[in-house]
């Protein structure tokens, strides 16, 4: 082998161990990043014929646990869809207040009481201000829980609008990154499009289907939304069902409706169109029967100026929305019966089976009370159970990301030892070049 060999082989294997060092380096420099995915070097002997051209490095291989990866994709839609229930069940749990004596059931405890204080006395103008005072506690509550209520429905609007529009710019970033991985595939794009597909896979159900030039193509509810040339962007629409305003997720361009059953806006549009109105029709039950049981006992009843028929609430009430005292009784609690039509002075009857209307069943779960209790009890247990699958995802996800990590993640202390190596070679063949060069400086002076 003549000198001038050595010296080319010499210079491979100097390229060859830098780019092996820069390689090292970038993956140390990414430990700490969770969507960087390891680098490997390989090396590889040139041969020209029956001699040796040095050693080569092929480019570096971006390592992958493919399985593990797409099973977090697959489960980070459960994730999202349980931690944001988990979010607006929480804001609802709030609005009841329960624990206080601001809470429904208490203020519901309160109307009663008063109208078993009036039965005690029912001549008492105090008695019957007492009665009209918690009437109007329970209608103002009520109408504060719908109102908060309806300011989380409101909310829910623009957030699943703001969720769409982070889900079509991601969609879009997807659709550039296939079109630049077409042309020339890049280890640092896959690592951005990892982080994407991350986020994306927590916002809505996905399917995604990996071609071997490395791009993607990613699908929901069966259709297609972005590859390298087509992309589809979504929209949320508001429409109306059976007078019920509603939220639907579509196509763009087409309007095709879409079945979005998991993510972080599958929970938003779930608890719009089916929680929320689901919550407020039972406490319109609630409202209702309340407003009908006492005026159909207070209607039997006869007040201090002796007239009688009188409803105690207002007839025309529909639920929480509209639940009131009858204004002429707002105007004057006189006319608040507490005795029969024709009983003696004194007798508090119809003021009493009013009061006993609180351990009455006047609903399947029982008295108004135990109806509430079950509601509240309900909307508890849907609570934990989403903050128990939550909790339960977020184990999951953690062990698929321990399977993916153990392959591609980096270890400094494996990657400490490969710099050492690198560089020890990187020497050696830095002193081969010495050696070499030395040798023609005395083959020169023989000449």
């Amino acid at each position: 082998m003549s000198i001038s060999s050595i010296l080319e082989i010499g210079k491979r294997s100097l390229l060859a161990y830098q780019s092996a060092v820069r390689t090292t380096s970038d993956n140390i420099s990414n430990a700490n990043n969770e969507y960087y995915r390891r680098r490997r070097v390989s090396f590889d002997q040139l041969n020209g014929g029956y001699s040796r051209l040095g050693l080569s490095v092929n480019d570096a291989v971006r390592l992958r646990q493919r399985f593990a990866e797409y099973q977090i994709y697959s489960e980070n839609q459960f994730l999202g869809k349980y931690q944001n229930a988990q979010r607006l069940l929480s804001q609802v749990e709030v609005v009841f207040n329960e624990g206080s004596e601001a809470g429904l059931s208490q203020v519901i405890s309160d109307f009663f009481g008063a109208w078993n204080d009036l039965a005690k006395d029912p001549e008492s103008d105090y008695a019957r201000n007492l009665v009209l005072d918690k009437a109007m506690v329970l209608s103002d509550t009520f109408s504060r829980i719908d109102g908060d209520l309806q300011n989380i429905k409101d909310q829910i609007v623009p957030e699943t609008n703001m969720a769409v529009d982070d889900i079509n710019q991601k969609l879009q970033l997807i659709h550039k990154i296939n079109q630049q991985i077409r042309k020339q595939p890049n280890p640092d794009l896959l690592d951005q499009r990892d982080r994407i597909l991350d986020e994306l896979s927590k916002q809505l159900n996905i399917q995604i289907k990996e071609k071997d030039s490395g791009e993607i193509n990613v699908y929901s509810d069966g259709i297609l939304l972005v590859s390298h040339d087509v992309m589809n962007e979504l929209e949320a629409v508001q429409v109306n069902e059976n007078g019920n305003t509603k939220i639907k997720i579509q196509i763009k361009k087409s309007g095709y409706a879409l079945n979005i059953n998991n993510g972080e806006l599958a929970a938003l549009v779930e608890f719009y169109n089916e929680s929320l109105p689901e919550y407020k029709e039972k406490l319109d039950s609630l409202a209702r029967n309340l407003a009908e049981k006492v005026n159909e006992i207070h209607r039997q009843g006869e007040n201090l100026d002796g007239s009688s028929g009188f409803d105690f609430f207002a007839t025309d009430i529909t639920g929480i929305s509209d639940f009131r005292v009858n204004q002429v009784i707002v105007e004057n609690a006189s006319l608040i019966a507490s005795k029969p039509i024709g009983g003696a002075e004194g007798d508090g009857s119809i003021a009493q089976q009013i009061s006993d209307l609180q351990f009455a069943s006047i609903f399947n779960e029982g008295t108004a009370n135990e109806y509430y209790q079950t509601f509240l009890t309900g909307l508890g247990n849907r609570l934990q159970e989403t903050e128990f699958l939550g909790n339960s995802q977020e184990m999951i996800i953690q062990q698929l990301k321990n399977q993916r990590d153990s392959v591609t993640g980096v270890s400094m202390d494996e990657e400490m030892t490969h710099m050492v190596q690198y560089q020890q070679a990187y020497e050696a063949a830095a002193k081969v070049i010495t050696t070499v060069d030395e040798m023609m400086a005395t083959v020169m002076q023989m000449v």
